[in-house]
């Protein structure tokens, strides 16, 4: 046959009455190749008869007119004669032009190619159908032979599997090919796009209607300009936002002005200028040098409080043991606190004696600041000091030094405290701030550690993952948005990867402010340590870099995560977010709770934990009905021992005397049918409301086991920050203007972010081809989709909600902590 080649091919249709056992073989022959056709064909249980297939264009003529030559052999063993039907043609609309739709007919036994011209660096090509028959769409080099066919589709180019929806982006860069093809063929099944054979619904013949748009890509110049107005909007708010959190700063001489004055006012100045030689070894002094305000009048009283008080103190530790029933011992040994008041007078009379540096009756011990900050609810009561054992016994009858842990049952004497109907921040403000920051910078220590760690091998395996995509062209191993690709170098969707970098530097940011508050405070407590030890909420801010670092990493795994989205790396981001939740509860629970956190390595431990029950619960947390339930019980239970913890012993702490103390308190306690800390009682009864709601939600509705987690951590720190921010409002506490502002900013932030992370885009749950039914268009900038401006308003609500947390209780520095309620 010898035939036109000039931008057009031929389709060439056979059908016969031949027999599977003794088939019609049937060979074309050109200039560079050959095609093969077997009738009838036989796959998945149907006799097919008839066959249709495009040949590849001959690009080069042995005629000067463009005409080229087609050989056709027929060849059968039947001895019996048989009757076919051979059909050549011209295909129509060979060539896709752009923003020019076509729809073609395809089946298993039927694939189509087309060819289309490469006139800008990015094309993006869409398919789209009505049904949902099971395909696979492929852009390949113009190259013969073209691999057309469902075994040999994914020899070359980049290939998809397809239902109703699919999207190849084509980066050419410097237009190194002129040409590309365009290739559709059918699966004779539908395993490979849903699992099943025929999950699609399709019956009888597997015939599709596809259509097919070539639109214009990317341009690289409107890319660029779009990353730049991006990192221009963080710009401004670091301009606008950083200066004003670090420069409005609420700890400094301005803002306590009123205070300093009246105290001021009210004092007598002395300087201390001889050096302090501590006479007990069990504790490290460190004298600030500077001059300390002291009520003059009070100096006269030190010896009769010390004295007079002893009795008192005395009496009533042993009436609040008593009556609060927290130490066998106490009453083992009602002598104890006898033992230790004569101790305390024997050795207050011998310092009176001989030590040299006590004045009026008080030891240069008392001058420290730290013990200054564990005073009681004046300003300058001296306490009774006995050196030889770190104990301070306060004018409200408290020991109240860091120490007292080593005094013989000071535990029951502690809860005793913790227990108190009117609780206040006072009365959890008695240890060592030093000893408290050494503590509480570990969380930040600790996650650098544990993200450093994390980081490297995940970026290893991310990276893998590209590059055998690249390499094998099945796009099917990453789960992208296809209708909003933006490549870039080796990343074949950066746009997404780059949304990311709001976390980074809004989390960088909120370490600096960090930063400068703690500069700050740390500066005015070592200027005037009296007032900053009586006033305000104690700041501790090892959990707030946490948290900062938290929001950073979160950025880096998120990125990483979305160099090729997948089932395999899911968990990047989210082992974050766990870490970010639990921290910000942590923090919140902290700041009315100064003496009480838990340690970092229990921590991470527990966040250790909930990651490996994440793992767990992906692989068979859909097929292992006993892990549902053993998780479901877990988790209620958990809660529900933690609620009795923390309403009894005001702290979030379990041991292996966890139960005998339970089994102690419901035995002993006699008001447990009139509770004493309502408010307490009523966070915790929600809090349980919610933990049982989602567990019976997760057992009734399929939900991804990540988003589980996340939903219990996430949910529970919601509900304490809002009885937070309500108790506030109750106890008629102040609110700052910044604190205000940022909450309004966050809430709109979180409702606009919450809204796009709803709209799906891509589910790696599912299969691919059942993944890119759900992919949508750019929207913003020509460059981001949906998710990415979730990663845009979560970073900033992220960030507003943790400056919410920094700036709590700034409307109430200047209130006297045993005025501030803890809840």
């Amino acid at each position: 046959i010898v035939y036109n080649s000039s931008n057009t091919t031929l389709n060439v249709f056979a059908s016969t009455d031949a027999t599977v056992d003794l088939p019609l073989l049937i060979v074309i022959r050109q200039e560079k190749g050959l095609v093969s056709l077997q009738l009838p064909n036989k796959e998945t249980g149907r006799t097919v008869q008839n066959v249709s297939r495009i040949l590849c264009p001959a690009y080069v003529s042995r005629d000067s007119l463009g005409l080229s030559t087609l050989y056709i052999d027929l060849y059968t063993s039947s001895v019996a004669n048989i009757s076919y039907s051979l059909k050549v043609s011209y295909f129509s609309s060979f060539i896709l032009t752009e923003n020019k739709k076509i729809t073609t007919v395809v089946s298993p036994f039927a694939p189509v190619f087309f060819k289309y011209d490469m006139r800008t660096e990015s094309s993006l090509v869409k398919f789209t159908s009505n049904d949902r028959i099971c395909t696979t769409v492929s852009v390949q080099r113009m190259m013969c032979p073209v691999f057309d066919l469902k075994h040999t589709i994914d020899f070359a180019g980049q290939y998809q599997t397809m239902t109703s929806l699919a999207a190849i982006s084509v980066d050419n860069p410097n237009l190194i090919y002129k040409s590309m093809y365009v290739v559709v063929s059918v699966h004779p099944t539908d395993r490979e796009c849903c699992g099943s054979p025929n999950c699609t619904g399709a019956s009888g013949h597997r015939i599709k209607n596809v259509t097919i748009e070539l639109k214009p890509g990317y341009n690289n110049m409107n890319v660029n300009l779009s990353y730049a107005i991006t990192l221009s909007v963080f710009l401004a708010i670091y301009v606008v936002i950083c200066p004003f959190l670090c420069f409005v700063e609420p700890y400094c001489e301005k803002n306590l002005k009123n205070l300093i004055d009246e105290y001021k006012l009210n004092q007598t100045t002395f300087t201390v200028s001889s050096a302090v030689t501590p006479t007990s070894n069990n504790r490290i002094y460190d004298f600030p040098d500077q001059i300390l305000h002291v009520k003059i009048e009070k100096l006269t009283e030190v010896k009769k409080v010390s004295k007079a008080n002893l009795k008192s103190n005395e009496k009533l530790l042993a009436i609040q043991a008593v009556q609060n029933n927290k130490s066998q011992n106490f009453k083992k040994n009602p002598n104890i606190i006898k033992k230790q008041s004569n101790q305390i007078e024997n050795q207050n009379s011998v310092n009176s004696e001989t030590s040299p540096s006590t004045q009026n009756g008080i030891d240069s011990d008392y001058l420290h600041h730290d013990n200054l900050n564990r005073t009681s609810n004046n300003l300058t009561y001296a306490p009774a000091i006995n050196l030889e054992n770190n104990v301070l016994v306060n004018e409200d009858n408290s020991f109240s030094s860091s120490e007292y842990d080593k005094v013989e049952d000071a535990e029951a004497y502690k809860q005793g405290v913790r227990n108190k109907p009117n609780l206040k921040v006072h009365d959890l403000a008695r240890k060592q701030p030093k000893l408290l920051d050494r503590k509480i910078m570990n969380y930040p220590r600790l996650i650098i550690a544990i993200a450093t760690f994390y980081v490297l091998p995940v970026v290893q395996l991310v990276l893998l993952h590209q590059t055998q995509l690249t390499k094998s062209g099945n796009e099917d191993s990453c789960f992208f948005n296809f209708l909003c690709m933006v490549k870039s170098g080796p990343f074949a969707a950066f746009n997404n990867i780059f949304s990311n970098v709001g976390y980074i530097l809004l989390g960088i940011m909120f370490i600096i402010v960090v930063k400068k508050r703690s500069y700050s405070y740390t500066y005015m407590r070592k200027k005037y340590p009296i007032i900053m030890s009586t006033h305000g909420v104690p700041q501790h801010f090892g959990l707030f870099y946490t948290m900062g670092i938290g929001l950073v990493m979160e950025g880096i795994l998120s990125a990483a995560y979305h160099v090729c989205p997948s089932f395999n790396n899911f968990q990047f981001d989210t082992s974050f977010m766990y870490i970010t939740g639990v921290v910000s509860t942590i923090k919140l629970y902290q700041c009315r709770h100064p003496d009480i956190h838990p340690s970092s390595q229990k921590v991470f431990l527990f966040l250790a934990l909930c990651i490996l029950l994440n793992v767990v619960g992906v692989f068979y947390g859909k097929v292992n009905a006993w892990f549902v339930i053993g998780y479901t019980i877990g988790h209620v239970g958990f809660f529900f021992i933690l609620s009795i913890v923390i309403y009894y012993m005001k702290q979030p702490k379990l041991g292996m005397s966890t139960f005998k103390t339970m089994a102690q308190k419901f035995k002993q306690d006699k008001n447990l049918s009139q509770p004493v800390h309502i408010d307490r009682l009523i966070m915790l009864i929600i809090a349980n409301i919610f933990n049982v709601g989602v567990a019976i939600y997760a057992n009734l509705v399929p939900m991804q086991f990540s988003a589980y987690l996340i939903l219990v951590l996430l949910g529970n720190f919601n509900i304490y920050f809002l009885m937070y921010l309500i108790n506030k409002v109750i106890k008629r506490e102040q609110f700052h203007v910044i604190t205000v502002l940022n909450l309004i900013i966050a809430t709109i932030a979180w409702i606009a972010a919450m809204y796009f992370y709803n709209i799906e885009i891509k589910q790696w749950e599912k299969k691919p081809a059942e993944s890119r039914e759900s992919n949508k268009a750019c929207i913003l900038l020509n460059v981001y989709d949906h998710h990415d401006a979730w990663h845009f308003l979560s970073a900033l609500s992220m960030f507003m909600t943790f400056v919410v947390i920094l700036t709590l209780d700034d409307g109430i520095i200047s209130k006297k902590r045993n005025e501030i309620s803890v809840f």
